[in-house]
């Protein structure tokens, strides 16, 4: 065979030759020493003989020379090429990163390694965990988060409770000031597991209050509002439904948009006289005569004695000089000379509306 590989024409026979000659030395007459001549020889013609990679993979690693394997390693895996050679490129990729972890200590290539195995195996559990210890020992945070994101998408046609997870790992690394502090990326990923999980108390609750604390009403509205969406009980509802008139009215400052919450209030708590007071001043301030004029009347229901005396008042003036309604002028005067005999304001009105 030698002496045939001499006399090959071409340099495809005589690389098909010495390999050949190297196989009978290391596997027939087990000389590791003159495998290894023909396999340096058959390396400086074709260097990326998979043949030849996998024996210095086997003599490196029995040598422990631990540079030398990794080397070699890493050149295996580039040349390991398509899908019929995943499963190999793995196997090489994990050798590559216990060898970097246990024998080279040499961070930058485990990392490496372990992202080679994740390209071809994205689920590779071992990969996972030892990237993310990597990274957190090397405060590589960034890192951290773009891995468990990747681990994200592997998971999305599994169960929420891993996304869930998965998100809230993600939000732990973005709160916590010694590792990314990015407030602006904590509320972010809160708003991904409300998509994800719409009624989802903690992501809810800290979204409100990351919202309160920088001012942001609108977008704290719509928290409050998806909160609503999944609650059935009375009293959270009313404090829900309260706190968004008192964003519309106080912050947002808009009337038309606390107006409709307050009469939803109003719907779960008929007799609250607080209640239709607040959309009665909303209507003041929007001058809408007739709307007002009505929640008066609803106000009036709800109030005895000489607590009705103010409310009357204004009835009557508004029956009077807006909206022209003298005989329920009337009627309003005399049902306050009823809560209070004698008052002289409803003397005076009726005496002129009667005249008039």
């Amino acid at each position: 065979l030698e002496k045939a590989a001499d006399r090959a024409s071409s340099g495809d026979a005589r690389l098909a030759m010495m390999l050949e000659i190297a196989r009978i030395h290391d596997f027939e007459l087990k000389d590791e020493a003159g495998a290894e001549e023909i396999y340096k020889a058959i390396r400086s013609t074709d260097p990326d003989s998979i043949e030849m990679l996998q024996f210095f993979r086997r003599v490196y690693r029995r040598r422990k020379s631990k540079k030398r394997a990794f080397n070699n390693l890493k050149h295996l895996h580039e040349v390991l090429l398509g899908p019929n050679n995943r499963k190999e490129r793995v196997a090489v990729a994990v050798e590559m990163a216990r060898l970097a972890r246990n024998s080279l200590s040499d961070k930058d290539y485990a990392v490496e390694a372990w992202k080679r195995v994740l390209k071809d195996e994205p689920t590779h559990k071992e990969a996972h965990r030892e990237l993310r210890r990597l990274y957190k020992d090397s405060h590589r945070w960034h890192a951290e988060v773009e891995l468990l994101n990747q681990k994200l998408k592997l998971h999305a046609k599994s169960g929420m409770d891993e996304q869930l997870d998965i998100l809230f790992e993600i939000i732990d690394i973005y709160q916590d000031p010694e590792k990314l502090g990015m407030e602006d990326m904590v509320v972010a990923t809160y708003a991904r597991v409300v998509e994800l999980s719409p009624s989802n108390q903690r992501a809810l609750d800290n979204l409100a209050r990351k919202y309160r604390d920088t001012g942001k009403w609108n977008e704290l509205v719509g928290v409050l509002r998806q909160r609503i969406e999944h609650t059935d009980d009375p009293e959270e509802l009313l404090a829900l439904f309260g706190e968004i008139a008192r964003l519309y009215m106080e912050r947002v400052e808009s009337d038309p948009q606390a107006i409709p919450v307050l009469e939803r209030m109003l719907e779960l708590d008929p007799g609250n006289l607080e209640i239709i007071q607040r959309i009665r001043s909303a209507f003041k301030r929007k001058h809408s005569t007739w709307k007002l004029y009505e929640t008066y009347q609803r106000e009036l229901e709800l109030l005895e004695g000489t607590d009705r005396a103010q409310v009357l008042v204004e009835l009557a003036r508004i029956a009077t000089d807006e909206l022209f309604k003298f005989n329920e002028a009337v009627e309003w005067w005399r049902k306050l000379l009823e809560v209070s005999p004698g008052d002289p304001r409803a003397i005076s009105a009726l005496e002129q509306l009667h005249a008039e």
